[in-house]
């Protein structure tokens, strides 16, 4: 590590960070001007990789096999990309880029992937001052979906994480700490498949797929009073048939459990079976149910909540412990992969609405990006801790 120890390692990564300033914000309010949903980020993955590459980085788009997903490699001594896949690392910080349907980057995820660049630039300025140590950043797709598989999720059965020791993200909020628990959740589709017939006619030729539906509604709503306090549940019926005078043959229902807690979630998926496969008996349809998309409650990290802590106080900050995080993310799952921390960093003013078009907004304006500078440079502080290690030497 040469004669620099860690502290100084730090300070030359803050530097780094305040000489590229300007071009982070340029990279955090291009994303957000051009926001895209789920599995559609073709532009931000494109700059993403584009600004790391830039800047000495291995990039592979496309990783795991997920157009938009992508990972970059940093260390000392430089290798081939293909030397570079093969690498385990101690570090790997997340980014990530898709918007929300018809609102944008009401979550700030612009603000995730600049940080992740932002941190990327700091510890690979540490890596090059100490010659020697490596990490990456792992671009993961498709936080913001229900309908099918998340991002992180697929990237984990692709092993994309099987070469990282640990993860760290940020993730903007209304308030600044690290959650002890998050809400995993489970969201199922129940299709239900009945008779068509004349609604005035001969409706008893019928089977009404919406009385399933209805039947299902209904008995989920049940189910709540039996439900351990912290499990939340949630059911639409967003197709309950066509026209008003044919006895509907075909409708769908969703719903949605969550919970910090793993067992209930997955104990919960029975009674679920059980309410739609009551609601096709009682009307006399057929149904098939799918799970539609899950993830894990977060696993909580103290070794690196500690150091993140020790981290923000270099920076005259505080960073506190957050019960619970009342919101979900496929983060969770790569939790129970590797040791790992997502810090929430105050981004955004308290009255604001979360998944709205005025979190968009600030996302885009100073004080959120200015804010999200900051959380950087905890994660790459954070980054050089574990690559250095206690005693400075690199970690491998």
């Amino acid at each position: 590590m040469g004669s620099m120890n860690l502290q100084e390692l730090k300070h030359a990564a803050f530097a780094a960070i305040d000489s590229q300033k300007s071009d982070i914000i340029r990279l955090s309010r291009y994303i957000n001007g051009n926001p895209e949903t789920a599995y559609n980020e073709k532009k931000a993955a494109a700059a993403m990789t584009e600004f790391l590459s830039e800047r000495g980085f291995c990039t592979v788009p496309g990783a795991g096999g997920v157009e938009t997903a992508f990972t970059a490699f940093y260390g000392k001594p430089y290798c081939s990309t293909e030397e570079a896949e093969t690498i385990t690392v101690p570090a790997a910080i997340l980014a990530e880029y898709d918007a929300l349907p018809g609102i944008g980057h009401g979550c700030g995820h612009n603000l995730i992937a600049a940080s992740a660049a932002a941190a990327g630039i700091g510890t690979a300025a540490a890596v090059d001052a100490a010659a020697a140590g490596c990490f990456r950043i792992i671009g993961t797709p498709a936080e913001e979906i229900l309908t099918e598989e998340a991002g992180k999720n697929r990237l984990i059965n692709a092993g994309i994480f099987k070469k990282t020791e640990h993860c760290l993200m940020f993730h903007p909020w209304r308030e600044t700490g690290v959650a002890l628990k998050d809400l995993g959740f489970s969201a199922f589709r129940i299709e239900y498949s009945g008779r068509p017939a004349h609604a005035a006619a001969d409706p008893w030729n019928g089977r009404n797929a919406l009385d399933a539906a209805v039947l299902f509604y209904n008995a989920v709503s049940m189910l709540r009073q039996q439900l351990p306090p912290g499990l939340k549940l949630h059911c639409i019926i967003p197709e309950g048939g066509v026209v008003l005078n044919v006895i509907p043959e075909y409708t769908v229902a969703e719903v949605m459990v969550r919970s910090t807690e793993l067992d209930e979630l997955i104990d919960i998926e029975e009674r679920i079976q059980d309410c739609a496969r009551a609601a096709a008996s009682a009307s006399g349809c057929s149904f098939e149910i799918r799970k539609m998309a899950a993830v894990k409650p977060v696993l909580f990290s103290r070794m690196l909540f500690d150091k993140a802590a020790a981290n923000m106080e270099l920076l005259g900050e505080s960073l506190y412990e957050l019960p619970v995080w009342e919101a979900s993310s496929d983060f969770g799952d790569v939790s129970r992969e590797v040791p790992s921390l997502a810090l929430l960093y105050k981004t955004h003013i308290d009255a604001v609405n979360w998944h709205s078009t005025e979190v968009a907004d600030e996302s885009f304006g100073e004080a959120a990006n200015d804010a999200m500078l900051q959380a950087a440079k905890v994660l790459a502080a954070t980054a050089i801790d574990l690559i250095f290690g206690s005693d400075g030497s690199p970690a491998g």
